[in-house]
């Protein structure tokens, strides 16, 4: 993790392992936080042995930053300090795995209401959630794919898609492993692209809805006005535009009609006012 802002780190205490990399020891404080529990801070050590690496960020077009990190990976010549650098730098893929449990597997909204039964769908999306990555995991050692570049919401799309087959064919024919073998070809065609470097900025893209939520039954919600609706009345009158009654639909009076110009014009007329011509 990276190390907090109110601790400045000394690059003269510890031991040294390279350029900007010590191993130091964190004593326990003496005072207990207030977000602990008696029993939490018992459990914490009176020492811990942390080792602080900086590294540095250099992006083509943007200044260089500098960040310390502190990790409990102590050996420097198996976790190199580029290593813990790129590994820090992949702790936007910990933000991606949530929003596949939320927003693919559909925990965003809890459906159940008991206590009970809620912990038991938390644990039942995690059990999926895992059985989906295990999945995922095998495709990549068979067809010798990075595990980051197959897509999560593809290899769920797929599963929707191929279930049928799979729960008819027997899955120990040669029929069912060469629809395994398809299945498995399938997610691995279908990979990802790789953009390093990639920003992503904690927004989301489309506004929500400007209405209330329904917190009570739907024949007890009363759901004041809005803002626009709740408006004063205009001071300029309201003008109709002018409407035309059609004449093949509705019938014309007398008085209504209008006088013939020419006799064919009286003609029309006297066919679509039946009313209005007289016999003989």
């Amino acid at each position: 993790m990276r190390l907090h802002q109110f601790r400045k780190p000394d690059w003269r205490a510890g031991q040294r392992l390279g350029n900007r990399d010590r191993l130091v020891t964190w004593q326990k404080g003496a005072l207990q936080g207030q977000l602990w529990t008696s029993e939490h801070w018992a459990q914490v050590p009176a020492a811990l042995r942390v080792r602080l690496v900086e590294i540095i960020v250099a992006v083509p077009g943007f200044r260089t930053h500098k960040l310390v990190l502190v990790t409990t990976l102590l050996a420097a010549p198996t976790y190199s300090a580029e290593a813990l650098g790129q590994l820090y730098f992949r702790r936007w893929a910990v933000e991606l795995c949530f929003r596949d449990i939320k927003t693919t597997l559909g925990l965003d909204v809890l459906r159940c209401q008991r206590p009970a039964m809620v912990r038991k769908e938390i644990v039942l999306h995690a059990l999926a959630y895992n059985l989906i990555r295990a999945l995922m995991q095998d495709i990549a050692h068979s067809y010798q794919v990075p595990v980051q570049r197959l897509s999560f919401k593809g290899t769920v799309a797929a599963l929707r898609q191929w279930r049928d087959l799979l729960e008819t064919t027997p899955p120990g024919s040669c029929a069912g492993r060469r629809l395994r073998q398809l299945f498995y070809q399938s997610i691995a065609r279908d990979r990802l692209i790789e953009r390093p470097g990639r920003i992503e900025p904690r927004a989301v893209k489309r506004r929500p809805k400007n209405f209330r939520l329904l917190t009570r039954p739907r024949h007890a919600m009363v759901v004041e006005r809005s803002r626009k609706q709740s408006q004063k009345p205009s001071k300029q009158p309201l003008i109709l535009a002018p409407f035309r009654t059609d004449p093949f639909t509705t019938p014309l009076r007398r008085e209504s009609c209008y006088a013939p110009t020419s006799p064919s014009c009286a003609a029309r007329t006297s066919r679509s006012c039946p009313r209005d011509s007289k016999p003989g």
